[in-house]
């Protein structure tokens, strides 16, 4: 037996390791690029940013979301007296469409109100003095003589919409609208006065004005409801129980846990 002969299965078996190995590295090399296709290609040039998504991408999406989480946190602001705001059918009387109150851009009185003389000789026919209002028969509120103009303007406004139906956001679109929320109810008697320029909501009007009680107005707001009292007279959506329906009351009611705020000099 030659020795190129008895060497030959070595050989064979170098081969057959040598083609294993070969084998085994070519394996891992390929899970190398799987995992890292660019390993060893040296600098990899910068991706290229997608057009398809650049052209397809609005923002609807993120503006879509902001939409819900906008609408999930008004809900949480949403009156807790609401089932309280509703006037019993007997005072759920018939009416227009509230107007712009005028005086949201001039000093006259909303538009249906009372005039001012109309009121004060109201007021002069019933006896009234000091500053306290009176609530007539029909829901509505009688200043007493010597009353500020401004104060006039505010139970002006506030009359024309005390019998309007409670509507959960209704007077925050507009100062126009056929029903009010509580916030909504007082912006629009407010605007009147030029107190302010556009509706606010509860929260908001917790820092309307200055603190403490008024001598004429006064607010009392949180987070989630909100009324006013003139003259001794109270704004408010709700509890409005008996014939009249009227935002108008003379009921007491717990003050407890509102802000207390009025307007500079009344």
């Amino acid at each position: 037996m030659s020795s190129t002969e008895a060497n030959s299965p070595t050989r064979r078996r170098r081969v057959k390791l040598a083609l294993a190995a070969s084998a085994a590295l070519l394996a891992i090399a390929t899970a190398l690029a799987i995992l890292n296709p660019f390993a060893g290609a040296g600098k990899a040039a910068p991706a290229k940013p997608d057009k398809t998504l650049a052209e397809t991408f609005d923002g609807s999406e993120y503006f879509e979301r902001e939409r819900v989480e906008t609408a999930n946190a008004a809900q949480i602001q949403r009156d807790p007296e609401e089932k309280y705001a509703s006037p019993e059918k007997a005072g759920a009387k018939p009416h227009r469409i509230a107007e712009m109150p005028a005086a949201s851009t001039t000093t006259a009185p909303a538009a249906g109100a009372s005039t001012s003389k109309e009121l004060k000789q109201a007021l002069k026919d019933s006896g009234g003095t000091g500053n306290r209002v009176i609530l007539a028969a029909d829901g509505s509120a009688v200043p007493p003589i010597g009353a500020p103009d401004e104060v006039l303007s505010v139970i002006n406004a506030a009359n024309t919409i005390r019998s309007f139906p409670y509507i959960w956001g209704g007077g925050h679109g507009s100062f126009q609208d056929n029903g009010y929320d509580c916030s909504g109810s007082v912006s629009y008697a407010l605007a009147a006065a030029g107190m302010v320029s556009k509706p606010m909501t509860s929260g908001q009007f917790e820092n309307w004005g200055e603190p403490g009680k008024g001598k004429w107005i006064t607010i009392y707001a949180n987070g989630g409801h909100m009324f006013m009292i003139v003259g001794g007279l109270r704004y408010d959506t709700s509890f409005r129980d008996g014939p009249r329906g009227s935002r108008w009351q003379d009921a007491p009611r717990n003050m407890k846990g509102f802000s207390v705020r009025h307007w500079p000099g009344l």
